[in-house]
């Protein structure tokens, strides 16, 4: 399974390296992140640390239409019961463990049924 893994520069350059089939590319705005979804990816996680309140309603659209499992990861805790369009949009969310999550998000991915 090849997964793409989307995240603000500022996570991005604190990932770990992962095998091939993980790719790890950095948005800098909502519609470089939107365009990732386009790719040839099996599945995505995307890292909300770097969107603003306005553009997860954007990238929640983005996550549906692409009609790929995705996975959320937030740096810091969430209660899980805020509401999040793009919490909402996504298989699932990992929050409060920071650029550790998506280490999590990937063995999540990788574990799931096809």
């Amino acid at each position: 399974m090849s997964i793409i893994v989307i995240a603000p520069d500022s996570v991005a350059r604190k990932l770990a390296d992962f095998d091939d089939d993980v790719i790890i590319v950095c948005y800098h705005s909502a519609p470089e992140a939107i365009g990732e979804f386009a790719g040839s990816a099996d599945a995505v996680i995307i890292v909300s640390d770097g969107l603003s309140p306005e553009d997860l309603p954007v990238v929640a659209d983005a996550v549906l239409a692409s009609n790929k499992p995705c996975i959320e990861v937030r740096g810091g805790r969430w209660d899980g019961t805020t509401f999040s369009p793009l919490s909402a949009a996504c298989r699932g969310v990992v929050s409060g463990f920071g650029p550790a999550a998506v280490a999590r998000a990937v063995e999540l991915l990788r574990a799931a049924p096809a």
